[in-house]
C-alpha cells in the first residue's frame, strides 16, 4: 500500500483498519516504519507520519485483543452495554445520517443532532393502527409496523428494519440498470403499490412526507413495495412539519410548503417525482420524458399534472391513467438479473 504523508496523517487514531489488515498488521507496521522513520526519510513530515503510524499500531493491537476490529461491510455498535455487529452490503448517506443495507435488514443510523427525528419516527410507526384484521393483512406487509427495532447506541440512535432478500432500495435498482431507468410498466406497478399505501395512510390520518427513491424499497420479483425509509419526517395529518427531505423542497410548490402543515400533497408530489426519476429524468420535473417515445402519453401527462388534494382521489385518477396507458392489467416480468445489485 503506497500512501502519501497527508493520507496517513488524515487517518483518525482510532481507525487502524484504514492502514493495516487485521491478519498482518505487525509486519505492515514494520514496513511502514522502514519507509517513514525520520532516520530513513528526509520528508519534513516524517516525524509526524511515523508518530501517527505508531498510534495506529497501538490502536490496532488494542482492537485486535478486544476483538473489536471493524471490517469493511461491518457496522459495530454498543447499546445497553451489549455489543452488536451488523454485516451490510451497501451504505448510503441520508438527510439524517447513514443507511446500511444488509441481506435481511436495513439499519438507519441517526446523527446525534437528529435524535429528535429518531424519537418521532418510532412513535409514529407505533401509532399506526389497522382498523380491522382485513386491513392489517392487506397493508402490514408494506409498512415496518411489526418488523423494526430501535437502539440508543454509542454511534447514535438506530432503527433496524427487517426485509426479505428479494427487496432492494429503489434508488439502488435504478442505479443498477444499464441506462439508469426502469421500463414504464415496472414504474406503473411501483406507482400502483405506493399510491395504494398512501390512501391507507391518509385513512389513518398519517402523512409520510418523504416519498422518494431513497425511502421506498421494492421487490421486482413480486411487484411489491415496502416503505422502510423516511419515517422520521412523518407526522399526523395537519400537524406541523419539522423537516422534509432536501430533494422534495425543489418540487413541492411554495404555496404548499408555506403552510408548514402536513398535507397529503407532500406525498403525492413526492410520488410523481419518484416515478419521473424512475423513468430516467433525475431533474424530477419530467420535461425529459417528453422525448421518450416508449413512455405512454397519458402517463407523461399525469406525471406533469398537479395531483389531486387527496390520495384517494388521486388513486381514482391513476386507475384511469393506467388503463389508458397500458390497457388491461397483466403481470410484466422483471427480466434483469439483479442478483449482483448487492455483492457480498
Amino acid at each position: 500500500m503506497t500512501l502519501t504523508a497527508d493520507q496517513i496523517l488524515a487517518i483518525p487514531k482510532d481507525q487502524p483498519e484504514k492502514l493495516f489488515s487485521q491478519t498482518d498488521f505487525h509486519a505492515e507496521y514494520k514496513r511502514f516504519m522502514k519507509i517513514w522513520h525520520p532516520d530513513r526519510n528526509g520528508d519534513p513530515s516524517a516525524d509526524k507520519v511515523s508518530a501517527r503510524i505508531g498510534q495506529l499500531f497501538v490502536s490496532a493491537e488494542k482492537k485486535n485483543f478486544e476483538n473489536n476490529w471493524v471490517l469493511d461491510g461491518e457496522l459495530i455498535f454498543t447499546a445497553s452495554s451489549k455489543k452488536y455487529k451488523f454485516k451490510y452490503l451497501k451504505m448510503h448517506t441520508t438527510d439524517v445520517g447513514k443507511m446500511y443495507i444488509g441481506h435481511k435488514n436495513v439499519a438507519f443510523v441517526f446523527d446525534k443532532l437528529n435524535n429528535d427525528l429518531f424519537t418521532s419516527s418510532h412513535r409514529l410507526i407505533d401509532g399506526i393502527k389497522f382498523q380491522s384484521p382485513k386491513f392489517k393483512e392487506e397493508f402490514e406487509r408494506f409498512l415496518p409496523t411489526s418488523s423494526y427495532r430501535k437502539f440508543n447506541a454509542d454511534i447514535g440512535s438506530i432503527l433496524f428494519m427487517d426485509k426479505t432478500p428479494d427487496v432492494v432500495s429503489l434508488r439502488d435498482l435504478i442505479d443498477f440498470m444499464p441506462d439508469k431507468k426502469l421500463h414504464p410498466k415496472h414504474v406503473a406497478w411501483i406507482v400502483s403499490s405506493t399510491i395504494n399505501v398512501l390512501a391507507f395512510l391518509e385513512h389513518s390520518n398519517v402523512c409520510h412526507n418523504a416519498i422518494t427513491t431513497e425511502s421506498i424499497f421494492v421487490s421486482p420479483k413480486y411487484h411489491s413495495i415496502v416503505m422502510l425509509g423516511g419515517w422520521w419526517f412523518s407526522t399526523k395529518s395537519s400537524d406541523r412539519i419539522v423537516a422534509i427531505p432536501n430533494k422534495l423542497r425543489t418540487i413541492i410548490p411554495k404555496e404548499v410548503l408555506v403552510d408548514k402543515r402536513s398535507d397529503p400533497l407532500y406525498d403525492l408530489y413526492g410520488l410523481k417525482a419518484m416515478a419521473i426519476e424512475c423513468l430516467g429524468d433525475p431533474s424530477l420535473i419530467g420535461s425529459k420524458l417528453l422525448m421518450d417515445k416508449n413512455i405512454p402519453k397519458p402517463l407523461i401527462h399525469w406525471l406533469r399534472t398537479p395531483p389531486a388534494n387527496s390520495a384517494k382521489k388521486e388513486y381514482t385518477v391513476w386507475t384511469n391513467v393506467l388503463k389508458e396507458s397500458f390497457g388491461d392489467r397483466k403481470f410484466f416480468k422483471f427480466t434483469t438479473d439483479i442478483s449482483n445489485i448487492y455483492k457480498e
